[in-house]
């Protein structure tokens, strides 16, 4: 990842005292990049297939991913519970577990760093979750009335041409975090079982929770009527859409 890679030859080139970032701190950057990918094991790869998305065949090193912790100085690293795709590292009764592994991953990252004095704070992706998007079509978020939030504004019409038609590099459906619907109670109940599997959870990062202005989806103009607020409306709207979200964010925050 190009962004990861440049803040990385940056903090070489801080760490080196130079006053800026030369080609040699971006191949150190890059060479320890390369050692911290191999923090699952050299057997961890990602390899696309036709039915599952992701296939992820999985051996875990303890030892050798507390190693690249204390190389690199780490005093904090985030580890997923549950990815863009919707699939969980972890057993889970909530979501769905990664169809490759055939252990706890999030435990095991969370249990080695705590060893050695780092923080392990759990990544779960919430605006974001494909296969739920595309199992719950009503969970997602809507911008215009019959049209889904998408990084991809195109990706229904490009879906419909079939599966060989070129893909951007992120498509993904947005998903409603507004409080009051089945998808942030899915959250609620993910973040309440990450809370009782793990005996200390130092944080948890929910990803992709973009603030928009206002949301159509059934779940919102249902929630609006029974609040005597007019979906169409947009400051009405606009209003509901921000105290929701903040509904949303306060009740992660007291389940946590």
């Amino acid at each position: 990842e190009l962004g990861g890679l440049v803040r990385s030859s940056g903090d070489v080139a801080i760490e080196e005292g130079a006053d800026l970032v030369t080609a040699e701190h971006v191949i150190t950057a890059k060479k320890f990049a390369s050692e911290i990918s191999q923090i699952t094991g050299k057997k961890a790869v990602y390899l696309p297939a036709k039915d599952d998305g992701l296939l992820f065949k999985s051996a875990f090193d303890k030892e050798q991913f507390k190693s690249c912790l204390k190389k690199g100085h780490v005093n904090s690293i985030t580890v997923f519970a549950k990815c863009h795709n919707s699939m969980c590292y972890y057993p889970t009764e909530i979501g769905e577990m990664h169809p490759g592994l055939d252990f706890d991953l999030t435990g095991a990252m969370v249990d080695a760093a705590h060893e050695i004095g780092v923080r392990a704070p759990i990544y779960i992706t919430a605006g974001w979750s494909e296969k739920d998007a595309l199992a719950h079509p009503e969970w997602r978020a809507v911008v215009d009335e019959g049209e889904d939030f998408c990084s991809r504004p195109t990706l229904k019409e490009d879906m419909a041409k079939g599966p060989d038609t070129p893909r951007p590099h992120a498509a993904w459906h947005f998903l409603c975090l507004n409080d009051g619907n089945e998808y942030t109670k899915h959250i609620y109940d993910l973040t309440e079982e990450i809370c009782k599997r793990y005996k200390r959870v130092d944080g948890i990062f929910y990803d992709i929770c973009i603030v928009g202005a206002t949301c159509l989806c059934d779940s919102c103009k249902k929630n609006m009527r029974d609040a005597g607020l007019d979906p169409y409306n947009e400051e009405e709207n606009k209003k509901y859409y921000t105290e929701k979200r903040r509904a949303f964010m306060s009740k992660c925050e007291s389940i946590m």
